[in-house]
């Protein structure tokens, strides 16, 4: 699990923020983390702009466990168990090239 991340912060009031990111070369990943709380679910979509089907999302819990897992053409829903900071990870296939995305991550 990567360690450097971008936190995400939701504006006041607000339940959803938007990152736009690059994956320069096919099989590079980009990371981010924002703190959830038990009960909640965390929503997490991916439009990409170039070549749609060529990237998988992860969520991460504090320990490590794999908690969500989805596609950009697929999202990604993952119940929150437990109050603390959660990993999305964006990762583009080994033989995808350049492409650009926007994450949106929902908490509802």
């Amino acid at each position: 699990l990567p360690r450097d991340a971008t936190r995400i912060s939701f504006a006041p009031g607000a339940n959803a923020a938007v990152v736009n990111g690059d994956l320069p070369f096919g099989g590079d990943l980009d990371t981010y983390v924002l703190t959830g709380m038990a009960g909640q679910v965390l929503n997490v979509a991916a439009a990409v702009n170039t070549a749609p089907g060529w990237t998988w999302l992860y969520v991460y819990d504090a320990a490590g466990r794999i908690v969500g897992l989805g596609t950009d053409i697929t999202g990604v829903s993952a119940p929150l168990v437990q109050a603390g900071d959660y990993r999305i990870v964006i990762v583009s296939d080994p033989a995808a090239g350049p492409l650009s995305y926007t994450l949106t991550a929902n908490i509802p």
